[in-house]
């Protein structure tokens, strides 16, 4: 489980939500049009003890940027893990598999067809 209201003791800031502003600010990060996250993302305030909170006068909540911070943040950690030049081949595999997962769908889609076409000529 990841806390995102933790604050790093020695440096007096909440890492996963510099992490997100982080990925924000160089575009690694894109979201989706949610007014509701807008609203609260806008309304974030960094308190004295560098927690990360909403404002008193904007909205009451912030569990849709908690969301998005938390899994932002937990990638961020496993990067090399999911990066693309991870493990042997992998760029020359991505095609194939979507090649072979197409072909299958295709032969399974034709199959369902044609059964459905003999059941309702027989």
């Amino acid at each position: 489980m990841i806390s995102v209201d933790r604050v790093d003791s020695q440096s007096r800031t909440c890492l996963p939500y510099l992490t997100m502003k982080n990925a924000i600010y160089e575009k690694r990060l894109a979201l989706i049009d949610i007014r509701l996250m807008t609203e609260e993302m806008v309304g974030l305030e960094i308190d004295a003890n560098g927690r990360v909170d909403h404002s008193p006068s904007g909205i009451n909540s912030k569990d849709l940027c908690d969301a998005i911070c938390g899994a932002t943040y937990h990638a961020s950690q496993h990067a090399e893990e999911y990066a693309l030049e991870y493990g042997e081949n992998l760029i020359e595999q991505i095609p194939q598999v979507n090649r072979s997962s197409i072909e299958e769908q295709h032969s399974d889609i034709q199959k369902e067809f044609e059964a459905a076409l003999r059941q309702q000529f027989s």
